[in-house]
């Protein structure tokens, strides 16, 4: 069976197919090791979230996957009076995380596939600049990085109460000894820029070597040069006998 990667999110994610995408990165990596399946809603936060989550994957895709990816927060950590829409107080956020963690394992997916990934650190006044680009009234600024490292605090806690595997980007993009450029990093201050995608990237690829198993160079489905092309059916029989589920 071939193993799937699910990928849920908000913008943080639909983006990430972009060139130099962290999921696009992540497919390039895994190809033939694994299909990545990218559930991206750009605006969403967990609220909205829940409320599809039984329409955004069938059961039998659950159940398959060997990786299930939830990137929320963004959009959450909005302040109320600013961003009415959006906002979600850091506690139901929590509450939410965890009906859709509750949803995700009473469908078939495993507890070990799930990965919680905080949000990244934001740049308001980028962030507010970029949104008063596009047409309309002047928005006034509705970010602030001490709100969002509260949602970040909050996806390790709810990782915790699981004990599930916890990818606390926020943290990895603050700490100085990683000398990562925020207002690079983060294109719109908002978004994850090319040195934000590499970032989530290099610390998603070991998460998924071991949740996907067996070796990096383990392919699925042989090489061509395993195949005799003068009998393709019993060359691949025989290949089978040895595969160990690489089919």
């Amino acid at each position: 069976m071939w193993p799937t990667a699910l990928l849920l999110g908000d913008s943080q994610t639909q983006l990430a197919w972009e060139a130099g995408g962290w999921a696009q990165s992540l497919s390039e990596h895994f190809v033939r090791r694994a299909d990545i399946v990218n559930r991206g809603f750009s605006g969403y936060n967990t609220r909205m979230i829940q409320t599809v989550l039984p329409d955004i994957f069938t059961t039998e895709a659950l159940k398959r996957a060997k990786v299930v990816c939830i990137f929320l927060g963004s959009n959450d950590a909005s302040m109320e009076d600013t961003n009415p829409e959006q906002a979600v107080p850091v506690e139901e956020f929590g509450e939410n995380l965890l009906k859709i963690i509750s949803h995700l394992l009473s469908n078939g997916v495993p507890k070990e596939a799930l990965v919680i990934i905080s949000p990244p650190p934001i740049l308001p006044e980028k962030w507010t600049a970029a949104l008063n680009l596009r047409p309309g009234p002047t928005l006034p600024n509705c970010k602030s990085n001490d709100l969002t490292r509260t949602f970040a605090k909050e996806c390790g806690e709810v990782a915790k109460r699981y004990n599930l595997t916890f990818v606390d980007l926020f943290s990895h993009m603050m700490d100085p000894a990683n000398k990562i450029n925020l207002n690079t990093a983060l294109c719109d201050g908002l978004h994850l820029g090319k040195e934000g995608h590499h970032a989530l990237f290099s610390l998603l690829t070991p998460v998924f070597n071991d949740k996907l198993g067996g070796s990096p160079d383990a392919l699925m489905l042989p090489e061509w040069k395993e195949l005799n092309n003068g009998d393709t059916a019993g060359s691949y029989k025989d290949w089978k006998t040895q595969a160990n589920g690489r089919f």
